[in-house]
């Protein structure tokens, strides 16, 4: 808590995983109510959206070597934001096809954020207490997914109950993760690895010296 650049890290990642599993509990209920697909239909979607993830993390692995870890997770971050906008004019023009198309973009977006920020959380940690920080970054993977989960439902939910229009409850919730993934880009760049291990370096040399009193 007293490093900065962890801080800074830490509420990236996690607004980065509210924004990206928001969706988890909501895109074949989605499906169902607001385009009227049946449920082989909407079964479907987690299946399609796990293809594109796996695509992009086996596949992001060169792009992140040219790209950079920061410069492929904020990419992710647009590809996944494109395809909130998609799954929304999707619900729109009433298709179901443009819904799995959408759905599709969604993984190959997360997959490139996934696998770029698993490596840069690796880059985010000091010999000496690798263990604290991957600790931390986990919780942040854990709280983010429990509260996009959470968040999503009780939007959705809410909405409906104020406007009685399904379609404007999971809008709501969808342009929602796309404004938490743009903002994650924005803080990103305060994001140094450079700062972070001055940080910590500092802070456990401190940490140290009070113990060794």
């Amino acid at each position: 808590a007293a490093n900065p650049s962890a801080r800074r890290f830490f509420l990236y990642l996690l607004l980065v995983l509210v924004s990206i599993h928001a969706q988890d509990v909501l895109l074949e209920p989605y499906g169902g109510e607001v385009l009227g697909m049946s449920v082989s239909q909407t079964s479907r979607l987690t299946s399609i959206w796990g293809v594109g993830v796996f695509v992009t993390l086996l596949g992001g692995l060169p792009v992140m070597g040219r790209l950079g870890k920061k410069r492929t997770a904020n990419l992710g971050a647009w590809i996944a934001a494109t395809g909130f906008a998609l799954i929304v004019l999707a619900g729109v023009m009433h298709s179901a096809s443009l819904l799995y198309a959408a759905v599709l973009v969604l993984g190959l977006g997360g997959g490139l954020m996934t696998g770029s920020n698993l490596s840069f959380m690796l880059d985010m940690t000091v010999p000496t207490a690798a263990g604290l920080y991957i600790g931390a970054w986990g919780v942040a993977n854990f709280a983010g997914q429990a509260l996009g989960t959470i968040a999503s439902g009780g939007v959705r939910d809410l909405l409906f109950a104020l406007t009685g229009s399904s379609f404007y409850g999971y809008s709501l919730v969808f342009l929602l993760e796309i404004a938490g993934l743009l903002l994650a880009v924005r803080m990103f760049r305060d994001v140094s690895v450079e700062d972070f291990r001055r940080d910590a370096e500092v802070r456990l040399a401190d940490i140290l010296a009070l113990t060794a009193d």
